[in-house]
């Protein structure tokens, strides 16, 4: 049987200020009509059903993902007592589904990503969870570069095509410099990493059992006590316990039974907020805007007003955004920076602002 794990226990502190700790990115309506995390959950319905589908993230967004997903079973939200990233969440989520089926094929992906090409999104889901049901093969969604990005880690694939149209995986790539971005661009040989992974949940046991031995211990004794008095307190006692890391450093780049399929789905992870040049559309003067707003002699610039006129005079290739509390105004160049304000923020303690 086929499940899907959501990966929503992210910050988006790079959407800042809009995306907060209460209400982070994959709560917000960034295009279209419905929220992040609820384009996740349709995309992935016609493949999964809604009782098989699991979301997996910090216990302080209990209430708000179970609002905002109605028709996924409440047993299905997942509550971290803190953020641990992707490693531990999958192993969580692997546990928990591998109790009600042993033979649980699971598709994992974020919960905050664009995919506009559903249909061949859903006919590479069906390649890759036949891959990972027959054989002990993790599968990974590769995205053809566009550019020589250096936000994004990369994936390096072997020359021969295996059957069902996979590569095996050569080695995972941290995110890289510009030059050596451009290298890889060039040689066809890379992709960006989708951060979605197709794998049966015994592989995942296996490999965190080999590769991350103290995860996997305490792993072992969530599952033990799984279904009594004491599973909450054990899942905190553990949480509080393991490392914080990403399934890309502490499983994929250690190990060598990996494929990845090519992913023409026009995904994009939505990064930050010149994200939106490529999702949204602008005026004659190339201008994002939502709410209200006035200009001369200003364009290529991303506007988001929440309750006040947002006034522009020659301003080009600039992020303005107005929320209760604050207003961002940065050059769409350093939009990754955004994330350094809320750091330096954090270690004033202006948690008001966050």
């Amino acid at each position: 049987m086929n499940y899907a794990v959501i990966m929503g226990g992210g910050k988006g502190t790079r959407f800042w200020p809009v995306s907060t700790n209460k209400r982070p990115k994959q709560f917000l309506t960034l295009s279209g009509s419905r929220s992040m995390l609820r384009q996740t959950v349709d995309r992935l319905r016609p493949f999964v059903r809604s009782n098989n589908i699991y979301i997996i993230g910090n216990q302080r967004h209990y209430t708000i993902t179970s609002r905002e997903l109605k028709n996924i079973p409440k047993k299905n939200i997942i509550a971290e007592p803190v953020g641990r990233n992707t490693a531990p969440c999958l192993g969580l989520a692997s546990i928990l589904i591998k109790k009600k089926d042993r033979n649980a094929v699971i598709i994992a992906t974020p919960a905050d990503h664009i995919i506009t090409q559903e249909k061949r999104f859903l006919q590479l889901l069906k390649s890759a969870t036949c891959h990972a049901r027959d054989t002990n093969m993790f599968v990974t969604f590769g995205i053809p570069p566009s550019s020589p990005d250096t936000g994004y880690g990369y994936i390096e694939i072997r020359n021969k095509k295996q059957r069902g149209g996979a590569y095996r995986v050569k080695r995972f790539v941290e995110k890289p410099s510009l030059r050596k971005a451009k290298q890889y661009v060039l040689s066809k040989h890379f992709f960006w990493n989708s951060g979605i992974f197709v794998f049966h949940v015994q592989t995942l046991l296996e490999a965190i059992e080999s590769h991350m031995p103290h995860l996997y211990d305490g792993l072992m004794k969530i599952e033990k006590a799984m279904g009594t008095s004491q599973e909450k307190a054990v899942i905190h006692k553990v949480y509080h316990s393991i490392k914080s890391v990403s399934i890309d450093y502490g499983i994929m780049e250690k190990i060598n039974n990996v494929l990845l399929m090519k992913a023409h789905i026009g995904w994009n992870d939505v990064g930050n907020w010149s994200s939106l040049d490529a999702i949204k559309e602008k005026d004659s003067k190339g201008n994002i805007v939502h709410g209200s707003c006035v200009m001369l002699n200003s364009e290529n610039n991303i506007i988001n007003a929440h309750d006040k006129l947002i006034a522009l005079i020659g301003i080009k290739d600039s992020i303005v955004v107005q929320t209760d509390t604050v207003v961002l105004v940065a050059n769409k160049k350093d939009a990754q920076d955004v994330k350094r304000i809320v750091e330096k923020l954090e270690r004033q303690n202006k948690n008001d602002y966050l």
